[in-house]
C-alpha cells in the first residue's frame, strides 16, 4: 500500500501511479511471454525508474509490444492519453479532484468523433487504472482508509455507462457458486513450487483470505499469538486499519494443518508469514498468488486480486441473512456505508450464492444462530 499523494506536485503523484500500474500489469502478463525472470526484472526496473520522462516510458511500452507484450499497450495507451489531457489542466492540483464529472467531460471532449466501442474501451481501462489506485492506496486524512474515486459510479451507488448514458445497479465482483467450488478445488490441486513448506504457506494464505474476509495486510500481519484455540474453531485476533482490533473465526478443519506448518518454529510474537530472509512477506506476492490460482482454476473476473475473495466472503454472509452491522464488524469497516455496497447484489444472485453454504451451516438450537463450519458469527 502506498500513500495516495506523497510527492510534491500532482504531476509527480500521477506519474508515480502510472508507473506502479504498468509495472503491475507487466508482471501480470509477462510470466508466459518473457523468456526469463531476468528479462522481467530489467523491464520492471526500467518502468519504475522513468520518473518524469514519459516519452521514454512510451518508447519502452512500444518496445515491449514488439517483443510480444501487446497487452501492456492495451492498458497503457488510454492512460497515456488521459495523462496528456489532465497534466495540461492547470485547475487540477490533486489526484483527488478527478471524479465522475471530470472523466465524463474528458470523454465527451476528446472522443466526440470516435465510435462507441472506442469510447467504451477507453473508459473501461481508465476504470481499471483508478481501481488499481483504490486497491493500493491509503490516505492518512481518511482514517488510513483508501481513497475511492468511484469512477463510473453515481451518487446513488449505481454504475454509469458512458456510451448508453444509463445507470445500472452497482455490485461488488464476487465468486459465484460454481467459481467458489472451482477455486477451493484449485487451492488443493495447484502445482505449488518450492517444497511442502512453501505449499502449506501459500495454502494458509489463500484459505485465510477466502474463509475470513481479511485484507491482505491483515493476513500478512498475523502472528502465532493471533490464533486462539476455541473448541472447533480458531478465534483470530486481527489488527486492522488504524491499529483497530477485531476478532474473526475459522474452522480448525480448514486451516489446522497449514497453521501448524507455518507456526512450527515460531515464537508467540513472530509473524507467521515471512520470506527467506525472515522479513514480512511482500503483499505483491499475495496478489500474484491469488491471480495464479484463479487462472489455474479457470476463473476470470474484472478484478483478479485478493479483494475478490473478501467481496465473496461478505456477499455470502449477506446471502445467509447475517445482519449488515455484524458484517461491518467482521470486515473491519469504519463506516457502514462501505458495507452497504453488498446490498446492491441482485436478489436472485444472493439466492444462488446462499446454496454455497448449505453444507457448511448447521443450526445451533441452544444459541438459535447459524453456525458456519469455517467461521462463526457471534
Amino acid at each position: 500500500m502506498y500513500d495516495l499523494e506523497h510527492n510534491t506536485t500532482f504531476e509527480e503523484n500521477f506519474h508515480f501511479w502510472i508507473r506502479k500500474f504498468l509495472d503491475d500489469k507487466l508482471f501480470e502478463i509477462s510470466s508466459r511471454l518473457l523468456e526469463t525472470e531476468i528479462d522481467f526484472n530489467i523491464y520492471s526496473e526500467d518502468i519504475l525508474n522513468f520518473d518524469d520522462d514519459f516519452i521514454s516510458l512510451k518508447e519502452l511500452v512500444r518496445e515491449l509490444s514488439s517483443k510480444g507484450l501487446k497487452g501492456l499497450s492495451t492498458y497503457a495507451v488510454p492512460v497515456f492519453k488521459f495523462e496528456e489531457f489532465v497534466t495540461k489542466d492547470k485547475r487540477i492540483k490533486s489526484i483527488t479532484q478527478i471524479n465522475n464529472n471530470y472523466i465524463s467531460s474528458y470523454i465527451k471532449r476528446e472522443f466526440k468523433d470516435y465510435s462507441k466501442i472506442t469510447v467504451q474501451n477507453h473508459f473501461t481501462f481508465l476504470k481499471i487504472f483508478f481501481s488499481f489506485i483504490e486497491e493500493n492506496n491509503i490516505e492518512e486524512n481518511n482514517n488510513f482508509e483508501p481513497f475511492l474515486f468511484k469512477i463510473g459510479i453515481s451518487r446513488a451507488g449505481k454504475s454509469i455507462n458512458p456510451v448508453k448514458n444509463k445507470e445500472v445497479n452497482k455490485a461488488p465482483v464476487f465468486l459465484n457458486v460454481y467459481e467458489f467450488d472451482k477455486f477451493v478445488e484449485g487451492i488443493e490441486n495447484f502445482p505449488f513450487k518450492g517444497g511442502i513448506n512453501i505449499e502449506n504457506k501459500k495454502k494458509f494464505i489463500l484459505k485465510t483470505l477466502l474463509y475470513t474476509g481479511l485484507r491482505v495486510n491483515e493476513v500478512l500481519n498475523l502472528r502465532k499469538k493471533s490464533f486462539i484455540d476455541s473448541d472447533e474453531v480458531f478465534k483470530i485476533n486481527v489488527v486492522g486499519k488504524g491499529n483497530k482490533h477485531r476478532n474473526v473465526f475459522i474452522s480448525k478443519k480448514l486451516i489446522e494443518k497449514e497453521l501448524e506448518a507455518v507456526s512450527a518454529i515460531k515464537e508467540e510474537e513472530d509473524l507467521l508469514l515471512t520470506n527467506k530472509n525472515g522479513l514480512k512477506e511482500n503483499d505483491r506476492n499475495v496478489y500474484n498468488l491469488v491471480r495464479e490460482v484463479l487462472n489455474f482454476s479457470g476463473i476470470y473476473k474484472e478484478k483478479q486480486g485478493p479483494h475478490l475473495l473478501r467481496h465473496s466472503y461478505a456477499t455470502y454472509l449477506l446471502s445467509k441473512g447475517v445482519n449488515i452491522v455484524k458484517i461491518k464488524e467482521l470486515l473491519g469497516h469504519s463506516d457502514i456505508k462501505t458495507t452497504m455496497i453488498y446490498t446492491h447484489v441482485d436478489t436472485e444472485e444472493l439466492e444462488k450464492t446462499s446454496s454455497i453454504f448449505n453444507w457448511f451451516f448447521s443450526i445451533n438450537k441452544k444459541r438459535r444462530a447459524l453456525k458456519p463450519s469455517f467461521f462463526l458469527i457471534l
